[in-house]
């Protein structure tokens, strides 16, 4: 889903 992938965008910034 492209929110889905939005999401996955922040929680990969947040992780690092």
């Amino acid at each position: 889903d492209k929110h889905r992938a939005e999401l996955t965008l922040m929680v990969e910034m947040g992780k690092r």
